[in-house]
């Protein structure tokens, strides 16, 4: 949401700059959740000085992962619960965003709901993901062709976020926060969102 076109008039930014990097963004999301689907496609290669070394046997203690905590205020804007925990120190970094994939890849796919709702068919699905650009969205690619109508896009986008599994689940299941923590956080990300609810993140 950072670089979406549509804040360009809030934070100053040229509309066409802003677009172009969000395109950028949602490439590399593309790329680094296709990997997670299906690893066996892609080919890791490693820089120069870094960690893990292909030409010989890691060292018995390989580089942990850096674990960055943000120290610093809370955005005045609306947030996520997963930035809210790392804008208050709750988690790190590493933790929010692996609970984002942890979510991402448990969602319910858009094209499975259009089925179930029979407002699309598992050929019209196949044709979609064949004939899209690339980096455009399932939502994006159905609206321009015409399969799918705004408010279906809506319908799907809002069933598809009740049916997802809550972010916060991740960090009660591996012991991150226990679930008093939790709702307290909640509690006060719903505070701090109520007053800031004309800021957009």
């Amino acid at each position: 949401m950072e670089t979406h076109p549509d804040r360009a008039d809030h934070i100053g930014v040229n509309e066409a700059t802003l677009e172009e990097r969000f395109k950028e963004v949602n490439r590399a999301y593309e790329q680094v959740f296709s990997y997670i689907q299906e690893p066996d496609r892609y080919i890791l290669t490693m820089p120069p000085g870094s960690c893990y070394r292909s030409d010989r046997p890691p060292t018995k203690t390989p580089c942990p992962q850096r674990q960055h905590f943000y120290k610093g205020e809370i955005p005045s804007r609306k947030i996520f619960i997963g930035q809210f925990l790392y804008y208050s120190g709750a988690i790190s970094m590493r933790q929010m965003w692996d609970a984002v994939v942890w979510q991402k890849i448990q969602r319910p796919r858009l094209g499975d709901i259009a089925c179930q709702l029979r407002w699309l068919s598992p050929f019209d699905i196949q044709n979609i993901m064949r004939q899209r650009k690339r980096g455009e969205l399932f939502g994006e690619f159905a609206l321009r062709t015409e399969l799918l109508s705004f408010y279906q896009v809506l319908v799907l986008l809002g069933r598809q976020k009740i049916i997802q599994p809550r972010i916060g689940n991740y960090f009660i299941e591996r012991g991150i926060l226990l679930s008093k923590k939790l709702d307290t956080m909640e509690a006060a990300l719903k505070d701090h969102n109520r007053r800031h609810w004309f800021k957009r993140g």
